[in-house]
């Protein structure tokens, strides 16, 4: 398993396409975890590797946990150098543009484990939900029929990568469904310079959380 707190940074389509490839298990998280959310996490997923934005809070949290969470081994920095930690941007330029499909045991099959996510624990400990192979034919029709996504369109869905919308909204169904994906990280919303980046990329089709269209 490896956890992945990207926020809305673009390597998160690299990193999850990759993982879903080699039969990984791919587990989106939120940098808003703590030290403790992040011990929790390794612990019950058994998780082996993650990658993170290098952002100082988020880095500290992970360098934190590391002491109490025995199956992480790896770590990894978007585009950024740190001592024990890989440069993600670095790994992916010298690796090879060809991909060997697992064959055999190892081959991934449709009922294995491809994506979990870790629920908000608002009725106890985040507990664990699994989807497999399966799972992203199953968004073709939230982006096509919901999302009214379009054929060679560009699709933008308002989403921390660290939530399961991002998946659904923004990645399986939208592709299956012929369209492009829009990504936009930022801090702090700011409704005028989200307009002009919809406006500047001509989106196509947008959704968002009920919050987004207060503005």
């Amino acid at each position: 398993p490896v956890m992945l707190i990207m926020k809305r940074r673009y390597e998160f389509w690299f990193c999850t396409l990759a993982l879903n490839k080699i039969g990984a298990i791919t587990i989106p998280a939120t940098h808003l975890l703590s030290t403790k959310d992040i011990v929790y996490r390794s612990n019950a997923a058994d998780i082996k590797m993650i990658v993170c934005v290098p952002e100082t809070e988020v880095i500290q949290h992970v360098e934190e946990a590391e002491d109490k969470s025995p199956t992480l081994k790896v770590k990894a920095l978007i585009g950024e150098d740190r001592e024990g930690w890989l440069n993600l941007n670095t790994g992916m330029e010298s690796s090879s543009d060809q991909f060997i499909r697992p064959v055999g045991a190892g081959a991934t099959k449709n009922d294995d484990i491809m994506l979990l996510y870790f629920t908000s624990g608002t009725t106890g400990m985040p507990k664990m939900v699994n989807h497999n192979y399966i799972y992203p034919l199953g968004h073709i029709l939230t982006a096509k029929y919901w999302q009214n996504v379009q054929n060679n369109g560009l699709h933008f869905t308002v989403a921390d990568t660290g939530w399961a919308k991002s998946a659904w909204g923004k990645l399986y169904g939208q592709w299956l469904s012929g369209s492009a994906v829009m990504t936009y990280d930022f801090d702090k919303f700011v409704p005028k310079n989200m307009m002009e980046v919809i406006e500047k990329y001509k989106v196509t089709s947008f959704c968002a959380p009920p919050t987004i269209y207060r503005f």
